[in-house]
């Protein structure tokens, strides 16, 4: 009985596992009939049109500073709840658990870090709060060594949160892109894998280190990640979808609203102010060979600060005609790449036990795959 348990657990787990996958990486953006139930879009919908533009939301035209901010926030709230409910019930029904047991065999040669990693991985596209938490407690117990503890610090500093931030913060961007969403969410997890590799080459170069005494085997960390995830159920699917939804307002109201006003905000000074113009001058040199005008530093800079806030002043520009879609679709990986990362010092680098002396060379890979982001953004439109 426990075997044949076991065993509609497991296919259960791979079933949502591909739900997963086909959400979340666009193959069924145009996919019409029965298959459309799998495009991410049709779960949200769409809010009718406003303005003579028709473009749909219930953002009006010729709006700016915090006014605009609310309602351009507002437009993402159907997103959000969406995607925090799908997640909600992959990891309920064993989901992120499937996931877990195919990257295991793969993380030594990926990323240098063992299987007993995955759950760090796996963690990390939902919280970096718990990824972090979970890296310390691995370090803490001798199950990894500090090169791995970096190299997966590393690897959730960067677009932390990854799945839910992504299709949360940049679902008022996805209408003015020239790709389908998906596209963007793989540009940016190549990304992780590449920071995650830039900090086992630092350390490689640079560190000694001394060898991890392992204290459970891979089977014995594995089930533990099992039970960590029979724990976190909350018991039925409709339970489960409206829990996703209800932290889904609460993300919302406490960070993606206040990051967006915040954004929309600096944006209105800096164009009052002409220090725009003056950012423009200095670093439309430096833009150009990523086809960016010099304008796009300012929403680069505010989303280290801020990502709501930074996505929010790539629609200004936007609306001042500054940057294209193309361009927004260019910036879309840059963007997500430094997010927030301020604040992610303290979250992310600090609980994971990161040595304050590595903090320069985290922000400096950040910096670098951000930029290579945009490269490989340029070439696949």
């Amino acid at each position: 009985m426990d075997m044949k348990s076991n065993w509609k657990k497991n296919i259960t787990g791979y079933i949502w596992l591909a739900v997963l996958a086909a959400y979340f990486s666009g193959i069924f953006s145009k996919a019409e009939g029965f298959l459309s139930i799998f495009n991410f879009q049709t779960l949200i919908g769409t809010f009718g049109t406003i303005g003579s533009a028709g473009r749909a939301g219930i953002v009006g035209e010729g709006g700016f500073g915090a006014s605009d901010a609310v309602f351009q926030s507002v437009n993402m709230l159907p997103a959000i709840m969406v995607v925090l409910a799908i997640l909600g019930l992959a990891e309920n029904y064993g989901g992120l658990l499937a996931a877990q047991k195919l990257l295991a065999p793969v993380l030594k040669i990926l990323m240098g870090v063992s299987g007993k990693s995955t759950g760090v991985i796996i963690t990390s596209w939902q919280s970096s709060d718990a990824s972090a938490v979970t890296t310390a407690e691995l370090y803490n117990g001798n199950q990894i060594t500090g090169r791995e503890r970096d190299i997966l610090a590393m690897y959730c500093f960067v677009s932390a949160a990854t799945i839910g931030v992504y299709y949360s913060n940049g679902a008022m961007l996805f209408p003015y892109i020239t790709v389908d969403a998906g596209v963007g969410l793989a540009v940016i997890m190549v990304m992780k894998v590449i920071a995650a590799n830039l900090m086992r080459l630092y350390n490689f170069i640079f560190e000694k280190d001394q060898p991890a005494f392992v204290i459970k085997s891979p089977a014995e960390q594995m089930q533990k990640s099992s039970e960590q995830m029979q724990q976190n159920k909350s018991g039925g699917f409709i339970n489960t979808f409206l829990s996703g939804c209800q932290r889904a307002l609460k993300m919302w109201a406490l960070n993606i609203l206040p990051g967006t006003v915040f954004g929309f905000v600096i944006m209105q000074i800096l164009t009052v102010s002409g220090a725009l113009n003056v950012l423009s001058f200095i670093f439309t040199p430096l833009m150009k060979p990523l086809a960016l005008p010099g304008e796009a530093i300012s929403a680069w800079i505010t989303a280290f600060l801020s990502l709501p806030g930074g996505c929010a002043a790539l629609l200004t520009l936007h609306a001042q005609g500054l940057i294209t879609t193309r361009q927004i679709t260019v910036m879309l990986p840059m963007l997500f790449c430094v997010a927030t990362q301020i604040p992610y010092i303290g979250r992310v680098l600090t609980v994971s036990k990161v040595k304050e002396k590595k903090y320069p060379v985290v922000f400096l890979i950040s910096i670098i795959v951000s930029i290579f982001s945009g490269i490989v953004m340029n070439m696949i439109i």
